[in-house]
């Protein structure tokens, strides 16, 4: 019960980033945030690592909105927030299937702020690197 728990959170806190990174963006840019926090969570400065989601989303600098913004939605974006919970929990659960080598996204307005080797890619108003 207690590891049901654990990924039931683990997937709230993947729809929140989509949730508030990419509501109103393009399913491809929701999907490919979710694809980041779980990039992100198998790795940490290049090199292997398993981490929860949740402790992705958590880290210090990564999602400066985390602590400000509880997970409480309005009513009339009651869908966006659904949807963010389902690409989250297919996200997790069949991962294969949102695979992508981006682990880095920022709007696109404000560029690349890594150098990666990753070829970027522009989803929205978000760019993936």
């Amino acid at each position: 019960m207690i590891l049901a728990a654990a990924a039931l959170f683990a997937v709230q806190c993947t729809a929140k980033a989509i949730y508030i990174e990419a509501r109103g963006e393009p399913m491809m840019a929701q999907k490919l945030v979710a694809s980041v926090v779980i990039n992100r969570a198998k790795e940490v400065k290049g090199k292997p690592k398993l981490r929860d989601t949740c402790s992705v989303v958590k880290t210090k600098g990564t999602f400066p909105w985390y602590k400000k913004h509880p997970i409480w939605v309005p009513i009339e974006e009651l869908g966006a927030w659904q949807q963010a919970l389902a690409i989250a929990a297919a996200a997790q659960y069949v991962p294969h299937k949102y695979a992508s080598p981006y682990m880095y996204f920022n709007e696109l307005r404000l560029g690349k702020r890594f150098n990666t080797q990753v070829k970027p890619i522009v989803s929205g108003h978000l760019i993936f690197y």
